[in-house]
């Protein structure tokens, strides 16, 4: 009798099947083989069964599933969610590329670290098969430890640069599916921070600094979209849950507008130096500060800082 497996990795794929292909076979030959592999495929049609089923025939567990009717986005993951019967669980997109010890790593840490709901690691970004050498986040080499939304939410919008996380390399284990499987709130395209925001009453989430996954950016991925609708619901969520951060956004949003005026305004039409543009990016960012907008958010800062 086949032992039962302590991971479930689902390959969540939608009318992409050159890239899935690619990305079921990074799956598929993973120097840590005990887990099973599931391909769910939400396609228009079932051309991708035979690439799928030939790719893994070599695999002891491995289960392919056609959705028909097709679902939408959000039913397509919660019904992956309610097949899900294993310890620990991951969701892989169709186009990214997972590098050979990219499940080794995550199961070795979630297996070893009880407190630990989620574990993710670095990435680099794959644009139309240019792969830099930059990770995703910065990390010194060393785990990122985030042990609150409050915390998740200020590594997204932070100024530093420092990035974070790409989600499909995400491992979580399988107490956080009621979680997700009970949220009401639609968040579109940011749907997967809405998830990640959730999960803390089972444990902590964790960053590894190896990079381990090849995020794909091409014109057809979804990252490269972003609807006003989304970009509202998001702010909208922020503002009724976690207010502290409205501002902090609103700040960066208005920054990354000053700054682009200052770049292409002034330094081409008026022909100021580079460091006279600084100065009045500089300007603006005190003009702000002295009218208020960012102060809450300076200073839960400085609270936070004197916490550590």
């Amino acid at each position: 009798m086949q032992k039962k497996s302590k991971l479930t990795v689902v390959l969540l794929t939608r009318n992409r099947n050159a890239l899935a292909a690619m990305a079921l076979k990074s799956l598929a030959t993973q120097s840590f083989s005990e887990f099973k592999l599931v391909v769910s495929n939400n396609s228009d049609d079932d051309s991708f069964e035979s690439i799928a089923r030939n790719t893994c025939a070599h695999l002891l567990d491995f289960s392919y599933i056609k959705r028909n009717p097709c679902l939408s986005s959000e039913d397509h993951f919660k019904q992956v969610l309610k097949e899900i019967d294993s310890e620990y669980f991951m969701l892989f997109h169709d186009d990214d590329i997972a590098r050979l010890d990219f499940i080794s790593t995550l199961i070795s840490f979630i297996a070893q670290h009880p407190e630990t709901a989620a574990v993710a690691c670095n990435g680099v970004i794959n644009n139309d098969g240019r792969v830099s050498r930059k990770g995703m986040f910065y990390s010194n080499r060393e785990a990122v430890l985030i042990s609150s939304a409050e915390d998740l939410i200020l590594r997204y919008f932070s100024l530093d640069g420092h990035g974070c996380a790409p989600f499909p390399s995400y491992m979580y284990r399988s107490q956080v599916i009621p979680i997700f499987l009970g949220l009401k709130h639609v968040l579109g395209k940011h749907s997967d921070f809405l998830w990640l925001t959730s999960l803390f009453n089972v444990g902590n989430i964790v960053w590894l600094p190896e990079k381990l996954i090849e995020y794909r950016v091409h014109s057809l991925s979804d990252s490269a979209q972003e609807s006003l609708k989304d970009r509202l619901s998001i702010l909208g969520f922020l503002k009724k849950n976690y207010p502290i951060t409205v501002d902090r956004y609103r700040f960066i949003f208005h920054l990354s507008i000053t700054a682009r005026y200052y770049r292409n305004t002034l330094l081409k039409n008026l022909y100021l130096s580079k460091s006279a543009v600084k100065y009045f990016i500089a300007k603006q960012f005190v003009k702000e500060l002295l009218a208020g907008s960012i102060t809450s958010w300076l200073l839960y800062k400085l609270r936070h800082s004197l916490q550590k």
